[in-house]
């Protein structure tokens, strides 16, 4: 299998496996509710990420729409993490810190989930730069 394909076959099952996380939120494919702990929409978001991926590989000679579909996936991480900070039920948090009360390990968990979602605000800022850049001499070279 030549280079080529190997990147179109990643691309692909990287569609594949995003499509069908969402068609587990939407309930098209039946799932034991018990084992989600979250909405559908993060669920969504979470497949999401997965799509966006494969079509940044297979589009990873178009700079623009690959620049777009890496911020939206920086936005994707962002929503989810934030979301597990202020609304994650507090019994699906684990940690190995056996020294300190479960409370202390959640609150943990909600400050470091936290942190990851304004990490990726801050991603977002080079990363939108980036991406007004492109389309400004885009519109240069067409305009």
């Amino acid at each position: 299998m030549t280079e080529r394909n190997q990147i179109r076959l990643t691309g692909i099952v990287c569609l594949v496996l995003g499509t069908s996380v969402w068609l587990i939120a939407l309930r098209i494919i039946p799932y034991d509710e018990s084992k989600f702990h979250a909405p559908d929409w993060v669920i969504m978001l979470a497949g999401g990420v997965f799509v966006l991926g494969g079509l940044a590989i297979l589009f990873q000679s178009r700079q623009l729409v690959v620049t777009l579909l890496g911020n939206l996936i920086v936005i994707s991480f962002a929503v989810v993490t934030a979301w597990i900070a202020l609304h994650g039920e507090s019994e699906q948090f684990s940690s190995n810190l056996v020294l300190l009360s479960h409370d202390t390990n959640v609150k943990i968990a909600r400050v470091v989930f936290g942190a990851c979602s304004v990490m990726c605000a801050l991603i977002l800022i080079p990363g939108v730069r980036h991406l007004v850049a492109l389309i400004r001499q885009r519109m240069q070279r067409f305009g």
